[in-house]
């Protein structure tokens, strides 16, 4: 929310309660002028008319001095409250219209005794509809519920009550109004203080089951006690509170709070890190009147080269402004004609010109809409920050641990996917357009949003400088791989364990990881693989035939083993991703490239060669032809450590022995170069032959029969041997 919405806000909130601030003095006035006679408070509320003009003066007050009220009070107030308190006034009234005695209790209500109509209404529907006894069990109910939704929303829940859980609570501290012309100010991430509520008391981060977003729980204290510590005094919590907050008005850090013991491990995805851990931006004011003085500079613009059009739409976004132009109709030849699109997307260097930005990206025309999109840069850009998406609401819609950010769109609004469905992602861009930004963003999604029992991965990173700060967390399948040799074994790995998993969805009768999840154990189910590789340029220099191949096929089979690449370059060009790539790699995320050519290779046609930079990019999902142009999330390498540090001190790595190997691949990389070996000594071998048997083949190279085997049909593949025939044996057809 911005400052000035806020200001605007607190006005309201102050002219709201001055107005139910009167109204409760001129309920008091008219209890006051006639003590004797009926009232219309006093007949419909009887006893209880008194408590609820008071109610109503004192919150009219609290309203309209709110802002002075809260630095003394503390942020103990919810408005839960108000509902806890309501079920106490009229659970009142109705147990003090059930004590009357009184030969008409509808007179007597009149007259305001008891709890007066209301009371009686109430207390005659639950006679005649439960009977006595169970109409004073309900309403003695209604009451202590009250009081405990009151005691859990106000500060009545400081006090000490035997038997009952309290937490602590930090006061929050009220914002400062800020000073005309002052921009937005960033909060500090709380990198080295847990998250003090726990998850009980949270309300859910995602409207899911409470498995699959669950919070961390604060840990008991290890230490043995034999009688637990006495809890301070109601007032000296209070006291303590207040002076806390003075502390802070003034400037001076609050003391630190004691350091939660470290959890042990396995870690699930029951335990999550809390996205206090994040940094929040508070966006400055939205430049709507420079917006809308850019607006009749395009029409002006469009208007002196004989266009008639008119601005219906304008969306501020983060980084760009969205002008949604209507082309206008004019008279040609006694008939009435509408512009066409092409003249307006002809003039869109003037209209760079008059508005003093470049590049101006047109849209033409919007997916959806009954206008053309301009979009034009903003001065000044408005940092997206990660923690921002995560908490919107079109990231919290994602019903899926696979959900990952994006960033947000010209209209402000959050973009997220669920890796899922796209199945794997494709992202390209030139040099500091935001490609490893987008990747970490991405990254950090998947850390705070699953445990190492849900989400696995692996990363390749030949740069060595953005991927090898995440070795040490417990998602990883291997260190972070920084040798492009060890790529390919990685990508092999893969494919085995793809091939692995369709076997054991076969032997259940799964046709997914999903399905197969559901029909085992909890502890066999299978875990999500994420690859992440931060430049495919540098792997298919080293084997571009193999590495394609791999990647191919994991593309066209991996996604319902649960298996997705998310895959950078810095280089688009058609040696690096090819034409079966792009087939297999529907969702594609460009940022700035430097030419038109570029930014077909990436999305096909041309427009990512306008961008900005700096996270400017554009978003193709699978599901639909619109490009979506969004600003990427940022996260700073203080946050990656801190999300890193979270992991690492709450599911320690063993020591690696030194006598095993270091990736999983390794002897499978030892297998594929000794079988490409085999087929040199056995082609070799095999030279000056006319025929060949696998025991001959088995006997001539020392090896076992199942080896020989498929030796033999490695051999038939490359054209060394043939079948006989007549079905006995082989016929050798490289010469001497």
């Amino acid at each position: 929310m911005t400052t000035r919405k806020q200001q605007v806000q607190r006005q309201k909130i102050a002219i709201i309660g001055a107005m139910v601030a009167f109204f409760g003095v001129a309920g008091m006035y008219e209890l006051i002028s006639n003590p004797s006679g009926r009232h219309l408070l006093g007949s419909l509320l009887g006893l209880g008319a008194w408590p609820f003009v008071l109610f109503l003066t004192g919150l009219g007050l609290a309203m309209l001095f709110w802002p002075w009220l809260e630095s003394r009070l503390g942020s103990y107030w919810f408005p839960e409250a108000l509902l806890g308190l309501l079920l106490v006034y009229l659970g009142g009234l109705t147990i003090s219209s059930l004590l009357l005695k009184a030969p008409d209790p509808f007179i007597a209500a009149l007259d305001g005794r008891g709890g007066g109509l209301v009371g009686w209404a109430l207390a005659t529907a639950s006679l005649q509809g439960l009977g006595l006894l169970i109409a004073w069990m309900v309403w003695l109910g209604i009451v202590a519920g009250g009081f405990y939704i009151l005691y859990l929303y106000t500060p009545l829940r400081l006090l000490a009550i035997p038997g009952v859980s309290v937490t602590w609570v930090e006061p929050r501290v009220p914002e400062p109004l800020p000073e005309p012309g002052r921009v937005s100010t960033t909060k500090p991430a709380a990198a080295a203080q847990p998250d003090p509520v726990p998850a009980a008391s949270r309300p859910a981060a995602r409207a899911q089951p409470a498995a699959k977003r669950a919070r961390p729980v604060p840990e008991k204290p290890s230490e043995p006690a034999a009688q637990p510590a006495k809890p301070p005094k109601p007032k000296k919590r209070m006291a303590a509170a207040r002076a806390m907050l003075r502390k802070r008005r003034r400037g001076q850090p609050a003391p630190p709070p004691q350091p939660a013991p470290p959890a042990s491990p396995p870690l699930t995805s029951a335990e999550l890190p809390p996205l206090s851990l994040l940094q929040q931006v508070e966006e400055g004011d939205t430049a709507y009147e420079q917006a809308r003085i850019m607006a009749k500079i395009i029409e002006d613009t469009l208007a002196s080269f004989d266009i008639p059009a008119k601005v219906v739409q304008i969306n501020v976004g983060p980084t760009v402004t969205q002008f949604g132009v209507q082309p206008g109709q004019y008279e040609k030849n006694g008939q009435i004609v509408r512009v066409r699109i092409s003249k307006i997307v002809a003039v869109a260097d003037d209209l760079a010109l008059a508005l003093a930005a470049s590049p101006v990206r047109i849209e033409a025309p919007v997916p959806g809409k009954p206008y053309i999109g301009i979009e034009v840069p903003n001065p000044e850009p408005t940092l997206v920050t990660l923690r921002s998406v995560l908490e919107s609401p079109e990231f919290q819609a994602i019903d899926s641990p696979l959900a990952i950010p994006i960033g947000r769109d010209v209209g402000g609004e959050a973009v997220a996917a669920d890796l899922h469905k796209l199945p794997h992602l494709l992202i390209a861009g030139a040099t500091g357009s935001g490609k490893s930004v987008a990747m970490n963003a991405i990254i950090c999604g998947l850390l705070l949003t699953n445990g190492p029992d849900r989400l696995r991965m692996l990363m390749v990173d030949p740069k060595r400088v953005e991927f090898p700060g995440y070795n040490g967390i417990p998602h990883l399948i291997a260190p972070v791989v920084t040798e492009p040799e060890h790529a390919s074994g990685a990508l092999s790995w893969l494919l085995k364990e793809m091939d692995d998993r369709y076997k054991r969805f076969a032997e259940v009768g799964a046709r997914n990881i999903d399905s197969y999840n559901q029909k085992v154990p909890a502890e066999a189910r299978l875990p999500y693989i994420v690859m992440f590789v931060d430049e495919l340029a540098d792997m298919m220099m080293t084997a571009p035939e193999t590495i394609e191949a791999k990647l191919v096929r994991l593309a066209q089979l991996a996604r319902a083993t649960g298996i997705h690449l998310i895959i950078a370059t810095q280089r688009p060009s058609v040696d690096v991703v090819t034409g079966l790539i792009k087939a297999n790699f529907p969702a594609r995320l460009a940022f700035a490239v430097a030419s038109q050519i570029d930014s077909k290779v990436i999305l096909d046609e041309p427009g990512a060669e306008k961008l900005l930079g700096r996270g400017d990019g554009l978003f193709m999902a699978p599901d639909t032809p619109e490009k979506r142009r969004i600003q990427g999330c940022f996260v700073s390498d203080e946050e990656i450590r801190t999300i890193v540090g979270w992991w690492q001190a709450r599911a320690p790595q063993a020591a690696h022995d030194p006598a095993a190997p270091r990736f999983p691949w390794t002897d499978l990389m030892i297998e594929e170069a000794n079988a490409d070996n085999l087929v040199f000594v056995a082609t070799e071998a095999l030279r000056g032959r006319e025929t060949i048997s696998v025991s001959a083949l088995q006997r001539m190279l020392n090896i076992g029969y199942p080896r020989a085997a498929r030796l033999m049909e490695e051999l038939e593949a490359a054209g060394v041997v043939a079948p006989a025939e007549d079905g006995r044996g082989w016929v050798v057809l490289v010469e001497d």
